[in-house]
């Protein structure tokens, strides 16, 4: 068997529960209930993602911020809401060492209201295309 052999075999019994669902709404749910279940396992696995992402050192932020979106945006989806100063200090945390003096000014600015997760993610963009435009690696 070749591989594209072993690769339609495999692609044709993930799609075996499908195929006797007959409107566009049933196999939606179907998929739904296959790959977005909202358990305590899946909750646990997307928490450690969130809490594990890290930016690497020269890596694009926003590649890094919409990974981060992904990962806020499929805990939303089962029904754990980070409020918007969790969401801002944990994208700040989740930079690399040479981003910490901007984290640094970013949380003492904000001492009489609370952080922002739309300003720190404009103010991680802003800096991404200061140091772009001075030639640093970002």
């Amino acid at each position: 068997m070749t591989l594209s052999g072993l690769h339609d075999g495999y692609l044709n019994l993930a799609l075996i529960p499908m195929s006797e669902e007959k409107t566009t709404e049933g196999l939606w749910k179907k998929l739904h209930d296959l790959y977005e279940r909202n358990t305590s396992s899946n909750k646990v696995f997307l928490m450690k993602k969130l809490y594990s992402l890290k930016m690497k050192e020269g890596a694009s932020v926003a590649k890094h911020l919409n990974a981060f979106n992904i990962i806020t945006n499929q805990l939303a989806f089962v029904k754990i809401i980070l409020d918007n100063e969790i969401r801002a200090i944990l994208l700040m945390s989740s930079m690399p060492e040479s981003w910490e003096n901007l984290i640094v000014a970013m949380s003492t600015s904000t001492t009489t209201r609370t952080l922002k997760f739309d300003d720190a993610s404009g103010s991680l963009m802003n800096e991404a295309l200061r140091r772009k435009s001075i030639g640093e690696n970002q």
